[in-house]
């Protein structure tokens, strides 16, 4: 009598079994994943500017006297522009020596012949347009290293959120359109991602200055773009 229960009790189990299973699968939740994107057009407002002095003298006392000169008219003439001491820092400041060989033979070790003076200031604009007559009175001054100029957005943020909302909304009517194709209802979002780009700033174009105008630069525009992943039920 025991054995007959216990296989009773394993052919119920194999019975049960599959039916367990097929509930689970009725109950799956279906769904869409689709993806949208959200793209904002702007144009800088804000410039940034790496600038210097490298000076170059038979000594280092030389070399460091002439940086100093010429870095101080550089500062001067940064705040007769307007620019504020919060704009200014700066951004490195080294003194190496300048060395030359004095023959072919590469077993001897090159001398040192000078010594070079290097001064490097970051200047922020917080008005883009003011970039061609900054840098054209920065060489006036005696700045003759410039470099790392870029463009920013100052509203970044403000437009980076507008833009993520279109790429929420464009995900949506997506997902809509696809399953109202398929005869079916879109539900509730399960699930959202997202992933931020930004495209290249532009890189200004400078031509030859001319003695008695402002360089001629341009902060052109940048595009940020937000795609998103999302996931939503279908009923």
């Amino acid at each position: 009598m025991r054995h007959s229960l216990v296989i009773l009790a394993t052919v119920a189990g194999l019975v049960a079994a599959p039916s367990i299973a097929l509930a689970d699968q009725e109950h799956e939740t279906r769904s869409i994943s689709v993806t949208g994107q959200g793209v904002v057009v702007a144009t800088p407002d804000i410039a940034e500017i790496g600038a210097g002095v490298v000076s170059i003298a038979s000594s280092a006392a030389e070399a460091l006297a002439d940086n100093s000169i010429r870095m101080t008219a550089v500062f001067e003439g940064l705040k007769a522009l307007g620019v504020t001491a919060r704009e200014m820092r700066t951004s490195d400041f080294s003194v190496s020596p300048v060395y030359s060989r004095q023959s072919n033979d590469n077993s001897q070790p090159p001398s040192i012949t000078g010594y070079r003076v290097s001064n490097n200031v970051h200047v922020r604009l917080r008005d883009s347009a003011d970039v061609g007559r900054v840098l054209d009175r920065l060489v006036t001054l005696g700045a003759n290293d410039i470099h790392n100029i870029s463009f920013i957005v100052s509203d970044r943020y403000e437009k980076m959120q507008g833009a993520l909302g279109d790429a929420v909304k464009n995900a949506r009517a997506r997902a809509t359109l696809m399953a109202e194709a398929a005869g079916a209802k879109l539900g509730p979002v399960l699930q959202i991602s997202e992933n931020v780009a930004v495209a290249p700033r532009p890189v200004f174009a400078m031509k030859a200055m001319a003695e008695s105008s402002d360089v001629p630069v341009s902060g052109g525009e940048e595009t940020m773009q937000v795609t998103i992943q999302a996931v939503f039920a279908l009923e």
